[in-house]
Order: structure tokens, then C-alpha cells, then sequence
């Protein structure tokens, strides 16, 4: 035996209706909020704007300071090759300045014993005077 039409299309109203009723009634609930309900979600929407600015505002923050760190960074390496580069010339003319120390050294060592060198020479020379006039004197 075929159902008839009336009571499959009765029996899908029957069944569907109440979803449909349920769903008209979320509708209008949703749209007839007491005032309080709708202050309240404008100032969830304007509260949850606010956040979102603060974020980017704070991620607009991290970004400027993440470039101020690469330039810090790439500060730092210049500087610090620089003051490698002067230790270096440093370090070289700090050798030349002990090098050229240890020749002044040397020469003033040298000019002492060329001093003593020309007044032994110089006594000798005396002391033959000397003994010279003192055999003429005889």
C-alpha cells in the first residue's frame, strides 16, 4: 500500500516544523534584545576595536624596535671592527715605539762608550803633554 501524499507531506511538516519554529524564534530573539543587550554588544564590539588597535599599535612597536635592533647590531660590528683595526695599527706602533726605544738605547749606550773612548784618548794625550814638558823640563 502507497501512502498517500497528505500523510508523507504531514508527516515531514510535523517533524521539520519545529526546527523551523525553533529557528524563527532565534531569529527574533536575536533581533527583539532588551537595550541593555545591545549597549552591552556595542560595547563588547567597541572594546574588542580597542584591543585590536592596542595590538597593532604594540605589534607596529615590536617592529620599530626590532629594526632599531638590527641597526644597534650592525653599530656595534662597525665599531667593534673599527677598534680592531686601530688595536692593530696600536699593536703595530706600539712595536715601533719599543723598537725605536731599544735603538735610542743603543745609540746612547754607543755615545757613552765613544764619550769614555774620547776621554781616554784625550787623557792619553794629556798624560803625553804631560811627560812631554816634564822631559823638556830636564
Amino acid at each position: 500500500m502507497e501512502p498517500s501524499r497528505l500523510s508523507v507531506c504531514g508527516t515531514v511538516v510535523r517533524c521539520v516544523a519545529p526546527i523551523l519554529f525553533g529557528a524563527m524564534l532565534a531569529a527574533c530573539s536575536t533581533v527583539a534584545r532588551d537595550p541593555a543587550q545591545v549597549h552591552d554588544a556595542g560595547r563588547q564590539a567597541s572594546t574588542l576595536e580597542l584591543r585590536q588597535q592596542q595590538t597593532g599599535t604594540a605589534y607596529r612597536q615590536l617592529e620599530q624596535v626590532r629594526f632599531d635592533l638590527k641597526l644597534a647590531e650592525q653599530d656595534w660590528l662597525n665599531a667593534n671592527a673599527a677598534y680592531q683595526r686601530t688595536q692593530k695599527s696600536a699593536d703595530e706602533l706600539k712595536q715601533q715605539a719599543n723598537a725605536a726605544h731599544q735603538a735610542l738605547l743603543a745609540a746612547q749606550a754607543r755615545e757613552a762608550q765613544a764619550r769614555a773612548a774620547y776621554e781616554q784618548a784625550m787623557k792619553a794625550v794629556d798624560e803625553a803633554y804631560q811627560s812631554g814638558t816634564a822631559s823638556e823640563k830636564r
